[in-house]
């Protein structure tokens, strides 16, 4: 079980604590550092910002979070055409993998727009403005 550490950070108490995500198909803990609230009023105390750190830490705790990637889009999409793997492990049929590839090798010159954002930042909604 998590508690995080709280911290005064200039005048934000923030919540460190450890998560598990995957960086090039492996597992791997890493610092994540939240925001909780300004200094000052109902918040001047460590222990009055504790409930707020304790809702962040709650799905870690109870093991509802599962590890996220980190993988840049770019590297996710290489690695999923070379692997060939689906969803639920299956492989993909050459014919899939070609199209796919194709696909691929059409959009490449949009790639720098947004090959570094991780996956789990990927969004259709933040993607809209790639098609004007």
């Amino acid at each position: 079980m998590q508690r995080g550490s709280i911290i005064q950070w200039g005048n934000q108490w923030r919540l460190k604590y450890r998560e598990t995500v995957t960086v090039n198909g492996r597992k791997v803990r890493k610092d994540v550092y939240k925001n909780l609230a300004p200094v000052g009023g109902q918040y001047s105390t460590k222990n009055s910002v504790q409930p707020l750190a304790d809702v962040i830490l709650a799905p870690l705790n109870a093991g509802m979070k599962e590890a996220r990637s980190v993988d840049s889009f770019e590297s996710f999409l290489e690695t999923f055409i070379e692997k060939g793997e689906g969803g639920r492990g299956r492989m993909l049929r050459k014919s899939t993998k070609a199209g796919y590839k194709t696909i691929f090798n059409l959009l490449r010159p949009l790639l720098p727009k947004f090959a570094s954002t991780a996956v789990t930042e990927c969004r259709t909604a933040s993607r809209s403005h790639i098609r004007h």
